[in-house]
């Protein structure tokens, strides 16, 4: 691996820990004074112009009636039944709570793998799931009942507690249908999913009468803040960056931000948000980011997420290896995932057909 494709990486990894992390203070500022479906879908189809129209402008080519299915597929889970139900939970509970309960993705991740990811469309073969694996899962959904139930230190509210575990559900079927599209270049096909979801977002938003329930002089300046570091940092830069990962680490080492950004939102909601620190946040804390750890160490989760083969035909403008080259099957059955490509995450990359670590 080059030095470019490491500073590469280690910038992508960098954004999508870090900047993501912030993300859920953000999102509880920007719902202070924007309903959170409004919000979201506001975000979405602004970040998602501007990937797409980039990719074009580079030359990306014009998706088919089938990229722009399997793109709308993803967009809504990911991001209406995601990312939209994860702001409403937020008006509901502490962002540093609601990062804890999203960072349940891997046990999602992992109890769909063990189904060769065939309950979230994919065409893997079911797989034996080991015993130290289930322990892990159980320990993190422990983590979660100290947030939820009632009586104790967590004592979070049950409905936005809910809504957030639900948005990880969604979130982990999402990134099996999100992999790579033949001829699709990562940033292009981001900003199709998150201008689908967008769409979807602001038609219910008016349905729903958001429009109006908007503050008569406007957003505040916090939440209008908020909002623009979403649309920037969160969904241009770090979103850009996770969907090319996805397409070359695959969701194994990927997944490592379920690690890191509950700490950093935690740590940014008692630092700027005056959110509280309990024996159960901190006991909490420990058990699902444990769980995490001996998912990871144990190797349960998938070699890849991508979705089913295109079956868009092959045109003279794709024929370059890393958009029409069938990947290699791991012995699970899943698509082996890219290495590192030496462009960034707006254009193709090279496909190795080495498979990811786990």
């Amino acid at each position: 691996m080059s030095v470019r494709e490491r500073v590469a990486l280690l910038a992508a990894f960098g954004a999508v820990w870090f900047i993501w992390g912030s993300t859920y203070l953000a999102i509880a500022w920007a719902v202070e004074s924007i309903p959170p479906l409004l919000m979201i879908g506001a975000r979405c189809v602004i970040a998602g112009g501007l990937l797409y129209g980039w990719a074009r402008w580079r030359g990306g080519p014009r998706p088919a009636a089938a990229d722009w299915r399997g793109a709308a597929v993803a967009g809504v889970l990911l991001f209406v039944t995601g990312q939209a139900v994860l702001a409403w939970s937020e008006t509901r509970i502490a962002s540093g709570a609601a990062s804890l309960l999203i960072a349940t993705e891997p046990m999602f991740i992992a109890l769909i793998g063990w189904r060769g990811g065939r309950l979230a469309g994919g065409a893997g073969e079911p797989g034996r799931f080991p015993g130290a694996s289930l322990a892990a899962i159980l320990v993190g959904f422990a983590g979660v009942a100290v947030l939820v139930l009632p009586g104790g230190e967590g004592g979070l509210d049950l409905l936005g507690a809910v809504a957030a575990v639900l948005a990880s559900l969604s979130w982990s079927v999402g990134v099996f249908r999100s992999g790579p599209r033949p001829g699709i270049r990562p940033g292009q096909l981001a900003g199709m999913q998150l201008l689908v979801a967008g769409g979807v977002l602001l038609a219910l938003s008016g349905l729903l009468g958001d429009f109006a329930r908007l503050p008569a002089g406007g957003p505040s300046p916090r939440a209008i803040a908020a909002f623009f570091h979403l649309v920037v940092m969160g969904s241009v830069v770090a979103y850009g960056a996770y969907v090319w990962l996805l397409g070359r680490v695959g969701p194994t080492r990927l997944s490592t931000h379920a690690y890191v950004n509950p700490l950093v939102a935690v740590v940014l909601g008692i630092a700027l948000n005056g959110e509280p620190i309990s024996a159960a946040l901190v006991l909490a804390t420990l058990l699902i980011l444990g769980s995490v750890a001996m998912l990871l160490s144990a190797g349960r989760l998938p070699a890849s997420a991508a979705p089913r083969p295109s079956r868009r035909p092959r045109s003279p403008a794709a024929t370059d290896s890393s958009a029409t080259a069938r990947p290699r099957r791991t012995p699970s059955g899943t698509p082996a995932a890219r290495s590192p490509g030496s462009a960034g995450w707006g254009s193709p990359g090279r496909s190795t057909g080495r498979r990811a670590a786990s």
